[in-house]
């Protein structure tokens, strides 16, 4: 071979193994890390293969050898060396490169486990966080959407995973602004986080508050928010509470009048309450005000003393200090002020905090002071009361009393203040007059400790007091029991004086009104009794055979005039007729009467005091009452007992008569009702009611008065008291001769005028017998025209009591025409006052109703013979 062919066989494979190292240089630069090392190798291996190139185009084209022929085979050696190391390098680099990528592998799936590790772990923590988790991504519209919960956050909210997961957050927080969820989205997908409160709604419809914070989490490619809530509502209502604690406690003390104060000694800061500037009239603009500024404000007798307390207080003389002074206002108004300060110290005793309240107690000492002055007003009324005050507490104890329950149980102050109720009680029960019921009531106060009560103690000397009974209270409890007594013993009497003055009262309104009865029924039967008697004298004297008989009904008809002046004097009150006469010999001759009559079983006792005065009166008519009282007695004796007729003199007052029985007695409602008029016990057609009544008027007419004393099984004492009638007693009347032998009268014109019938058909008969010619008119006009006819009249015998034109009325009348005509007015029932009328009507006389022949002729003699001077004739007596 020649040398040519040689050198282009070594040069051509000397480029072989520059390419081959240059494809294992692209080998390794894919397998490198280091970007610039291959790609720079590859330049230098270019270099070198363009002057190899160069080298064979030159032996190819030119056969000229190389120069130096040992650098070419150098060449050739390093390159095959070259591609050796090469070789070598890139076995070791792929190698290198397949460990790495081992490596890797085995790093991503330790990194992919500690991913699934790390989901796993924060899913669980997601899950079971305390908080409310939510995980949030942003919607099309912006507005968040929920991708996640936990079960904290379901539950609180009360949905459902399918129900919240895609909600959008606006349903659970709708009073969120529009654009607020989109802006805190926006915050945080600006790379911050957000932390702030909201309220959420319950699916319920009930609030949570919540504190939310949220960040931005990119995951897989998105960019999520988590958002972390935590439910406040405790907080928040425990904060509403604190604020209304708080708002409570500066409206307490502003009420209160309680300021607070705090001051720091070390930097000298002070911190004043609103009601603390208040109550010294400081401005709180101008901030706490220095204690020279505050001494201003104290008063000047107060000031120097509580600012030297105050100093010695910080030099740790005392522990607290607790001091009141007054405060001066710009005003010149004064409070009055309690302060308390208590001070932190350092260990070497220097004052390093002080802090305080000062209350204006100026309400306060105004009300001490008001209640000082009503203690002593109340002090001085408990004292000077006319009531006695016993004041009991709940155990049992005296607590206190005034001067006057003192005075009114005759009690020493020093022997009641050490005792208790009990043993008050037996100090004072032997004083009153019903023990038992005294102690009886006690018993049952303590018993009922809610009850009032007032009832009334009698005392033996007669004393009554009302006691009146009522629980004491504090602070709405009971505590004890306060006992008034008041001596109502005057009032008491005064009450009977009135009660007995009105029962009087009321007595005399029903006699009146049964007087009044009684006038117009005496005045109908006085005018039957004097039918009756005039008839009986006319047959009297025109028949004597029959003496005997018209005697027993002349006897009747007396009987019956005397029933009916009876009943006028229970009627009238008054006496028609008087005389002086012997209480005694009236009691005499009833208790004769009583012996010979009525008095089978029962024992009749006298007992006269001797030599009484004489009465003023109708002795008929005591008698009448006495036998009534009488009569009443023996009723109330049918097993028989004793009846004592008593009289005494009671010298100037009067004369007493007392009619005693030892019957059965009467109960108080029984004997206060007696006299009245037709009250009776007796049974039906046993009694009329009218007898201890026409005793009333009987005595009453003779100006006394009458008392019943009666208790059951006790019997009945009657005392009736008369006046005495200052004077010599004068001559009784002149026994009118019977009738047979009454002196004759001359023979007169009479004109009767007279309303009843009967009157009118027997008198006029009878006055005929006597020689008078009469003539009867119905009535006062009837009357009047016959007295004008012309006819010369003697005598007009006039009824005074006629319906229409009276008696009075027709006198009046008549004296206009005729004045000197003599009239005889004759009436049943003399009405008060008419003497008195009668005395201006010329010649009149009266003569009562019912009469007989010889009273009428002697009242008709008198009054031709007397002119006619006003007077009553009275009847003879029966």
């Amino acid at each position: 071979m020649s040398s040519s062919s040689l050198w282009l066989t070594l040069a051509c494979s000397t480029l072989l193994l520059q390419l081959g190292v240059l494809w294992s240089v692209l080998r390794l630069a894919r397998i490198a890390r280091t970007w610039w090392v291959w790609p720079a190798f590859f330049l230098a291996l270019a270099t070198l293969l363009a002057r190899r190139v160069t080298v064979i185009y030159g032996l190819v084209a030119g056969g000229a050898l190389p120069h130096a022929p040992a650098t070419e085979l150098a060449g050739f050696l390093v390159s095959l060396l070259q591609l050796a190391a090469l070789w070598r390098l890139y076995d070791d680099l792929l190698e290198g490169r397949q460990a790495e990528a081992r490596a890797e592998k085995a790093e991503r799936a330790a990194a992919e486990a500690a991913r699934l590790e790390t989901e796993r772990l924060f899913r669980t923590l997601f899950e079971r966080s305390g908080d409310h988790v939510l995980l949030l991504e942003a919607g099309t519209d912006g507005l968040p959407v929920i991708v996640d919960a936990n079960e904290a956050a379901l539950a609180a909210h009360g949905y459902t995973r399918a129900e919240m997961l895609g909600m959008p957050i606006s349903v659970l927080e709708p009073d969120a602004a529009p654009g607020i969820p989109a802006a805190r989205v926006a915050a945080v997908l600006g790379g911050g986080g957000l932390l702030f409160e909201t309220r959420h709604l319950r699916r319920d419809g009930s609030v949570l508050d919540v504190e939310v914070r949220i960040v931005g989490v990119p995951l897989q490619g998105r960019t999520l928010i988590l958002a972390v809530e935590r439910d406040i509502t405790e907080r928040r209502r425990f904060e509403r509470d604190l604020a209304a604690s708080e708002a409570r406690l500066r409206e307490a003390a502003r009420m209160a009048r309680i300021g607070y104060w705090e001051v720091d000694h070390r930097t000298g800061r002070q911190t004043w309450s609103e009601e603390l500037f208040r109550m010294y009239g400081l401005d709180p603009e101008a901030g706490a005000p220095s204690l020279e500024a505050l001494a201003a404000r104290l008063h000047p007798e107060d000031r120097d003393h509580a600012i030297r307390s105050y100093r010695e207080h910080l030099e740790g003389r005392s522990p607290r200090l607790w001091r009141p002074f007054r405060v001066v206002l710009p005003d010149g108004a004064v409070r009055h002020v309690h302060s308390q300060i208590a001070t932190e110290y350092a260990p070497d005793g220097t004052p390093l905090r002080s802090f305080g309240t000062d209350q204006d107690v100026t309400g306060q000492v105004q009300l001490a002071q008001d209640r000082e002055k009503a203690l002593s007003l109340l002090s001085t009324t408990f004292e000077s009361t006319s009531e006695g005050l016993l004041v009991v507490e709940q155990d049992g104890r005296v607590s206190t009393f005034n001067r006057r329950f003192l005075e009114m149980w005759d009690l020493e102050a020093d022997g009641v203040r050490s005792l208790s109720a009990a043993a008050l009680a037996d100090l004072v029960v032997p004083k009153v007059a019903d023990p038992k019921a005294f102690l009886r009531r006690i018993s049952e106060l303590q018993a009922a400790p809610e009850a009032v009560s007032t009832d009334e103690v009698e005392l033996l000397d007669g004393r009554i007091y009302e006691r009146y009974s009522c629980p004491r209270r504090e602070a709405g409890e009971v505590s004890g029991r306060l006992l008034s007594f008041r001596d109502v013993t005057a009032r008491r009497k005064a009450e009977e004086d009135r009660l007995a003055l009105e029962r009087q009262f009321h007595h005399l309104q029903r006699m009146e009104s049964v007087g009044r009865l009684a006038g117009g029924i005496s005045h109908d039967m006085n005018n039957v009794l004097a039918a009756i008697m005039s008839v009986t004298e006319v047959l009297g004297m025109k028949a004597p055979e029959h003496a005997a008989q018209l005697d027993l009904v002349m006897e009747a008809a007396r009987r019956g005039r005397t029933l009916m002046r009876g009943l006028l004097a229970f009627a009238r009150k008054e006496m028609e007729e008087a005389d002086y006469f012997d209480l005694n010999d009236v009691v005499r001759r009833e208790a004769e009467l009583l012996s010979s009559t009525t008095l089978q079983k029962v024992r009749l006792e006298l007992d006269l005091a001797p030599k009484l005065p004489r009465l003023m009166g109708s002795s008929p008519a005591i008698a009448t009452a006495l036998m009534n009282l009488c009569v009443n007695a023996v009723d109330a004796m049918p097993g028989g007992g004793t009846l004592t007729l008593r009289t005494r003199a009671l010298g100037a007052q009067g004369v007493e008569l007392e009619v005693e029985d030892t019957g059965q007695g009467m109960p108080p409602e029984v004997a206060s009702r007696a006299m009245e008029p037709f009250f009776t016990t007796k049974p039906s057609g046993k009694g009329t009611g009218l007898g201890l009544s026409m005793v009333y008027g009987t005595v009453q007419a003779h100006g006394g008065s009458c008392e019943i004393h009666s208790r059951p099984g006790q019997g009945t004492r009657i005392r009736v008291t008369f006046p005495v009638v200052p004077g010599e007693p004068r001559g009784g009347q002149v026994p009118e001769p019977p009738a047979g032998h009454a002196p004759p009268a001359e023979a007169c014109r009479i004109l009767l005028v007279d309303d009843d019938p009967l009157v009118r058909r027997t008198i006029p008969e009878m006055l005929a017998l006597q020689g008078h010619r009469v003539t009867a008119a119905s009535g006062g006009a009837e009357g009047l025209a016959l007295a004008e006819d012309g006819t010369r009249w003697d005598l007009m015998v006039l009824d005074l009591n006629m319906p229409g034109m009276d008696g009075l009325e027709t006198l009046a009348r008549l004296r206009e025409a005729a004045r000197g005509l003599p009239v005889l007015l004759t009436t049943g029932f003399l009405g008060e006052h008419t003497g008195e009328r009668l005395a201006a009507l010329g010649p009149v006389s009266v003569l009562l109703k019912p009469y007989t022949a010889a009273e009428i002729r002697k009242a008709v003699a008198d009054l031709l013979a007397g002119g006619g001077t006003a007077a009553v004739a009275p009847p003879a007596p029966d």
